[in-house]
């Protein structure tokens, strides 16, 4: 993330006594639309509501800084689990899908399925 423009980039990372529970990485598109990612919760602290005041916080700033009024995202397919969660939340999956980049391939080890995303 380095080298966003501040305009245009947001991160909220939630901590606790020094401890990071939570972020969320938003970014104004040139379709004048928010991108969402980098969405991460510790996982003992699930389900606890979290992770929806990240993204409510991100969302808020992409429309009233950014005045943006629609946000985008991507899931991975396999996260079946995810995808009720964001639907709870109104998004909805468009159809399009996106392969994982090659080059981040090697970051995460050699994937045993084909990873794609999903777009939201």
């Amino acid at each position: 993330l380095q080298n966003q423009d501040p305009d245009r980039s947001l991160v909220l990372v939630a901590v606790e006594d020094g401890r990071i529970l939570g972020s969320i990485h938003a970014e104004k598109r040139e379709d004048n639309r928010a991108e969402f990612g980098l969405f991460a919760v510790d996982p003992s602290l699930q389900s606890r509501g979290l992770g929806g005041m990240l993204l409510d916080a991100a969302e808020a700033h992409a429309r009233d800084s950014w005045e943006v009024d629609e946000g985008v995202m991507y899931l991975l397919e396999m996260r079946e689990d995810l995808y009720r969660w964001y639907e709870k939340r109104g998004y909805r999956r468009t159809g399009v899908k996106v392969p994982f980049p090659e080059d981040q391939i090697g970051a995460i080890g050699i994937p045993l399925v084909e990873l794609r995303f999903d777009e939201l």
